[in-house]
């Protein structure tokens, strides 16, 4: 059996050991928030410009749209001039 002071040195290791391990997994958790909030960071960038974009092309479609109906509107007036209703 080992003496009371070698078993006092051997807890006193092991909790060290489990503060240096607990130590390490936060570091490392500690880590993986940094990136994720990068990442996450950079998704809301995309995110942004893609917004940007569609509201850009709704615009260009709007503008499109109401392009054909004036051009439709003034092809039914040319026909009603040509052939009138009767």
């Amino acid at each position: 059996m080992l003496p009371a002071a070698s078993l006092s040195n051997l807890n006193k290791m092991e909790r060290e050991r489990g503060v240096l391990q607990t130590q390490r997994s936060i570091k490392i958790a500690d880590n993986e928030i940094r990136l994720l909030k990068h990442k996450n960071l950079e998704l809301k960038k995309q995110i942004e410009l893609l917004e940007k974009q569609m509201a850009a092309i709704l615009k260009i479609r709007e503008e499109e749209h109401g392009a054909i109906m004036n051009a439709i509107s003034r092809a039914n007036s040319r026909t009603s001039e040509i052939i009138p209703k009767p």
